[in-house]
């Protein structure tokens, strides 16, 4: 059984307690702390003197980080501005062969029915269900484990019969959950829908064209990669699953209780 407790500065899934610094990674999340919640154990986030009204997803500006943070964002941020990455140029998480390749076998185990994969999760994800000549070809879910079931799900889709590539990865952080996301402000250069959001732009070490758009759409925080995709084409994509999402969650809303 895992135990999926502290994520500092990151986002992923671990066993145990860890501390990860990662702002050159991921730099919008300050942290993520996630809780198993299967044998009703001490919520971990007050072992951090958290209430449940500090979970969900919060902004901050990068002049309230703590020095040691600070430096580092401000590094990433001059990073964002001149090179048009947090990275500085440098493919960090994006597209991990080890990744991709888990997440294709995954998926096959499940005799590529995405229904199975659903049944793993603790919300409605959004699906490109072949938009922009899409076929989804892997697919995996982490985070926190409730019930058996996880708040993060993460896919990859070839695109024009595998021309172009794109990860999806989908955080669903309800306010008073278990769960905090803080987003530095500093680092929002774009927008998604009119919602604020990160736009990095870098080549990958084959000198592959990426963008990566990151954003929240009220309780689910997203995080799309793209492989050698126009920035309109991307923008589409970026545009259509927040439409998405938005319905999903406008459903979730009218269910009753």
């Amino acid at each position: 059984m895992r135990k999926n407790l502290i994520v500092f500065l990151g986002l992923g899934t671990i066993s145990f307690i860890l501390i990860i610094c990662l702002f050159l990674i991921n730099p919008n999340v300050a942290n993520i702390i996630d809780v198993d919640s299967e044998n009703n154990q001490q919520k971990a986030y007050k072992a951090f003197g958290l209430e449940e009204e500090d979970m969900g997803i919060h902004y901050i500006k990068l002049s309230n980080l703590i020095e040691s943070e600070r430096n580092e964002a401000l590094t990433a941020l001059k990073n964002l501005k001149t090179t048009g990455s947090l990275s500085g140029g440098i493919q960090t998480t994006e597209f991990d062969e080890t990744m991709i390749g888990e997440a294709k076998n995954n998926f096959q185990a499940l005799d590529e029915d995405i229904n199975k994969a659903k049944y793993k999760l603790t919300f409605e994800p959004v699906l490109l269900d072949n938009f922009y000549n899409s076929k989804l070809v892997g697919l995996n879910s982490s985070g926190i484990l409730a019930n058996n079931k996880y708040n993060i799900f993460y896919q990859v889709y070839d695109i024009n019969n595998g021309q172009s590539v794109i990860e999806l990865t989908e955080h669903y952080i309800p306010k008073n959950g278990s769960v905090r996301l803080t987003v530095i402000e500093d680092f929002l250069n774009d927008k998604v829908n009119d919602k604020p959001a990160r736009l990095e732009s870098l080549y990958s070490d084959r000198q592959e064209l990426l963008y990566n758009f990151s954003w929240q759409n009220n309780q689910r925080y997203y995080e799309l990669n793209t492989k050698k995709l126009s920035l309109i084409s991307v923008r589409e994509i970026a545009n259509f699953i927040d439409l998405s999402s938005t319905k999903i969650q406008l459903l979730d809303e009218k269910e009753p209780n």
